[in-house]
């Protein structure tokens, strides 16, 4: 049976004096994939963001591998609960990518294990190599950022996070910039990371996606989340709740 690797309980987080994430509980299963959809403005990135402490809760607590996390921890060893303690749990890849424009490819990608990690340069590498191959960018290891394109930029992303071997990995609309050829195949290689073992929370808008990768499905408005399961049930038709029905009018009226 799955163990528990994150539990979220009651989470607050204020920005500019209005609660953006109000009241939320969640738990998240390794080896799973969480997927969080809802409307623009839901709470549903400042949520991700609040699980790698990027934004600081108020309120609630969060335990990571049942480790409860220091909030205000500026700590820099590698102390249970701890800020570098957590960042080594958990990766993160942004909506934005945040990928270093003055590096290669190559280089962005082997900064971190090889610095932080203290991996060897030639395990770096190869790793790097190892990961371009399989989302098709082998040939852009020596190409900066501004060379590539969205689809490209979004996949380095990805394979950056994943260099430091995290835990669970947060992923902000991880396919909003890619066709639906490669959006298909990003969720593919997402759910062979989580049979291996890795947990993985998504915030998307991308329905299909959802519910092609999900074993958990999460629907926040308001800041709270509103319902959650198997993304089977709730596609189902059966569901009752009318925010969630109206939200799917809305989303695939829109499509």
């Amino acid at each position: 049976m799955a163990e528990v690797i994150l539990n979220i309980d009651h989470i607050r987080c204020i920005k500019g004096g209005l609660p953006v994430v109000d009241d939320v509980t969640m738990t998240v299963l390794s080896g799973s994939i969480t997927t969080i959809v809802g409307p623009s403005g839901a709470g549903k990135t400042t949520l991700l963001r609040t699980i790698n402490l990027l934004d600081r809760p108020l309120e609630g607590a969060l335990f990571v591998e049942g480790v409860l996390v220091e909030f205000d921890s500026t700590l820099k060893g590698t102390k249970p609960g701890g800020l570098r303690w957590l960042r080594q749990k958990i990766g993160m890849v942004f909506q934005d990518f945040a990928l270093w424009p003055h590096m290669t490819v190559l280089e962005n990608l082997i900064e971190a294990p090889v610095n932080l990690k203290r991996m060897s340069h030639q395990e770096a590498v190869h790793r790097a190599k190892v990961n371009c191959k399989k989302l098709g960018i082998e040939d852009k290891l020596t190409a900066y950022p501004d060379h590539l394109s969205g689809g490209q930029q979004q996949r380095v992303a990805l394979i950056r996070a994943l260099m430091m071997d995290p835990k669970v990995l947060l992923i902000d609309e991880g396919t909003s910039a890619l066709d639906a050829e490669w959006t298909q195949g990003i969720g593919s290689f997402l759910q062979t990371l989580a049979l291996n073992g890795m947990t993985i929370v998504v915030v998307t808008h991308d329905l299909a996606f959802a519910r092609q990768v999900a074993t958990q499905l999460i629907f926040m408005d308001k800041g709270q989340i509103v319902l959650q399961g198997a993304p089977k049930s709730l596609f189902s038709g059966q569901q009752v709740n009318k925010r969630w029905s109206q939200f799917l009018n809305e989303e695939y009226s829109n499509a």
